[in-house]
Formats: structure tokens, C-alpha cells, sequence
């Protein structure tokens, strides 16, 4: 037995298991919207109730710049991230100065439309944003820090979209839609005026599409399935992540998810993975907290659900959009509950393991 130790004990330092935490950096609401109260409508989340306020969020310009949408109040809003000071600055609110209709293809001055989440192209830097109105809106920040919109897309069937996501190539477009019969969108965006696209089928209502990510090699597509919000409390909320093998050159996910992970008593709203490939980060309305899930890139298994925070600290509560700095470093979230935008940093922590002799 002792020569078995000894063993051990010089594999050790090979042993180590790497967890990751995030230590908070700053926070930030936005400006009031003057028609909130009469627009806004309290919801269940599980058993509590929430307005519908800040929404997606999106790191841009070298995660200097944030972007936020508020669902009811219909605000882009723009953040400055001071790195060296950790500060988060609210730099201004805006609408669209231009739209193009879908069918019409008339330009004209308009606002947004109920938008749930956003996400930035890798290349061109456009910013896609779905709405609760059904379309997909595509828009690009001038230096002036106005939004320009520069396409339109309208899927195939009309409802609710909710969450959206670039791949990593910036040539497909994956977006869910939550009005039954739900499901999800992918575009894709070499083709001509993006009209073609692969559906996948929700086949596990009353549980509904709502975030989505594809994984930093563009092989795996996730999707997380929850309850809707409703006007009564809800006891007994599910959330089911699902990840699918997903085809580059077809634009195609399988039909068929490789793997599920099932959380009880959750309402998950946004997933990301994480610039390391090697987990997916989740928002979890229900329980108020930011969590993740180990990723195994080589056979897209899921395993260790952790939590980040306890529940409902920092001040953050229904927390909705998440993003994550492109240099890895930091992570922002925006909350419906406290209506905020908060920055933390993301740091890496290694665990040994302990060998004890029985």
C-alpha cells in the first residue's frame, strides 16, 4: 500500500482539475423607457414573477463596446468596458435610423419589435437580432455609434423568435422560434438573399427552443429547451439542453440530438460555449443563476452542471442574455430582474485531487 501512494503521490500534479469562477467587475441599468409600464406585462418564471426587460447581450469593437436589447422597452443600448479599471460605462441609447421590409423591400424609420437576444457576425461584425415580432434583423454600428439596418429576414412560418446565433464561420445562421409549432432555423447566408434554410422540429412541448450555440469548431450545434413564461406560476420547471451533430458543408444538424442533459426545477433562457470549447455556459431564470456544463468535444457529451453564482447574488435576478469576451477574459450578463447589464471576470481555477488511503 505504501509503494501504491508513492505512486500516486508522484502522478499527482497530473491530477488537476480545472473549474472555472467569475469574480464580479461591474454593473450597470439603462435608461428607463417612458412606455414600459403601460407596454410591460409581470410573468411567471417558475414561481415568480418578472418583467420583461433587458435582454441579449453581445461584446463587439475588441471587447471594448457592449451591446444590449430591452424586450418591452424595444432599446439597443451601448456600454464602453474599461478593461484596466474593470468599469462598465453606459454610453447611449438608439433606434434604427433605417428598415427594410421583407417582402415589400420599402425603407422606411421604425423601432425594434419586442427583441429577445442578439449576436455578432465573426467577420463582417453585423448584428443580427431577433424579435418577438418573427423576423431577423440585421443591422451594422456606424462610428457615430447609430444602428443601420441593412437586411431583413423572415422565416418561413410566422411566431416568437427568441435566441439566435452566428457560427463561428459567420456562414449560417441558427435562430429558435417558441410560438408552436416551434422549432429551429438555420440560414444559410451564402446562399442567395438567405433563403435557404434547414428547420429542425421541436418534438418535447410544452418545452420550447430558446437558446442556441454552435461550438467553436462549428461540428456540434446546442439547443436548450424550457417553458414558456405564462400569466400562472409554473411548480415544476424542466429545461433539457440537447446537442446535435451539425454539418458544415450541408448547413444541416441532425434530425437526432447525440446527447441530452436533463435539468430539473430549471428555466434556462441563454446557452453559450465558452471560447475554449470546453464547456457551455447557461442563464437559469428560475433558480437566478449563471452555470455551466463540461463539453466533451470528441463525442459531444455533456457532464458537471455547476453553478457560477448563488442564486440571486450580485443583485442579479431572472438573468436572460449572456456573452463572452473574445479574449476569453470576461463574461457579461443581463438580467430582467434587476433590468442590468453585469460584467465579471472569468478566471480559471485548478483543483488537486486527493488521494486518502482506506
Amino acid at each position: 500500500m505504501q509503494l501504491l501512494l508513492l505512486f500516486f503521490s508522484l502522478l499527482l500534479p497530473f491530477f488537476l482539475f480545472a473549474e472555472i469562477k467569475l469574480v464580479f467587475c461591474d454593473q450597470k441599468h439603462p435608461a428607463f423607457h417612458p412606455n414600459l409600464e403601460r407596454v410591460n406585462q409581470l410573468l411567471y418564471a417558475g414561481e415568480s414573477q418578472r418583467y420583461s426587460l433587458t435582454s441579449g447581450i453581445i461584446w463587439s469593437n475588441d471587447d471594448h463596446d457592449l451591446f444590449s436589447v430591452h424586450l418591452y422597452g424595444s432599446i439597443f443600448s451601448c456600454y464602453s468596458f474599461d478593461k484596466s479599471q474593470r468599469t462598465l460605462l453606459a454610453v447611449k441609447s438608439m433606434e434604427p435610423i433605417a428598415w427594410e421590409h421583407p417582402i415589400t423591400g420599402k425603407i422606411g424609420r421604425g423601432t425594434l419589435l419586442y427583441p429577445e437576444n442578439l449576436d455578432i457576425h465573426p467577420v463582417t461584425n453585423q448584428i443580427a437580432v431577433s424579435e418577438g415580432s418573427g423576423l431577423i434583423r440585421l443591422f451594422t454600428i456606424t462610428k457615430s455609434q447609430e444602428m443601420k439596418e441593412v437586411k431583413s429576414l423572415l422565416p418561413t412560418r410566422k411566431g416568437w423568435l427568441h435566441g439566435i446565433a452566428f457560427s463561428p464561420s459567420g456562414r449560417y445562421l441558427a435562430a429558435t422560434m417558441i410560438d408552436s409549432p416551434s422549432c429551429v432555423f438555420i440560414f444559410d447566408l451564402a446562399h442567395k438573399n438567405y433563403k435557404k434554410c434547414h428547420i429542425i422540429e421541436n418534438t418535447i412541448e410544452p418545452l420550447y427552443p430558446k437558446g442556441i450555440s454552435f461550438s467553436c469548431d462549428e461540428t456540434y450545434l446546442a439547443i436548450c429547451y424550457a417553458d414558456r413564461v405564462g400569466l400562472e406560476e409554473n411548480r415544476f420547471p424542466r429545461s433539457e439542453i440537447h446537442i446535435h451533430e451539425f454539418h458544415q458543408k450541408k448547413g444541416e444538424a441532425n434530425e437526432k440530438p447525440c446527447s441530452i442533459f436533463s435539468l430539473d426545477g430549471a428555466g434556462i433562457e441563454t446557452i453559450k460555449f465558452h471560447p475554449s470549447g470546453s464547456y457551455l455556459l447557461f442563464s437559469d431564470q428560475v433558480l437566478h443563476t449563471i452555470g455551466y456544463i463540461d463539453f466533451d468535444r470528441k463525442n459531444g457529451s455533456l457532464s458537471n452542471y455547476k453553478n457560477l453564482i448563488e442564486p440571486g447574488s450580485f443583485d442579479i435576478t431572472f438573468p436572460h442574455g449572456l456573452a463572452c469576451s473574445h479574449d476569453k477574459k470576461y463574461l457579461a450578463v443581463s438580467s430582467y430582474g434587476n433590468d442590468s447589464v453585469t460584467i465579471f471576470e472569468i478566471q480559471e481555477a485548478t483543483e488537486e485531487a486527493e488521494i486518502q488511503e482506506e
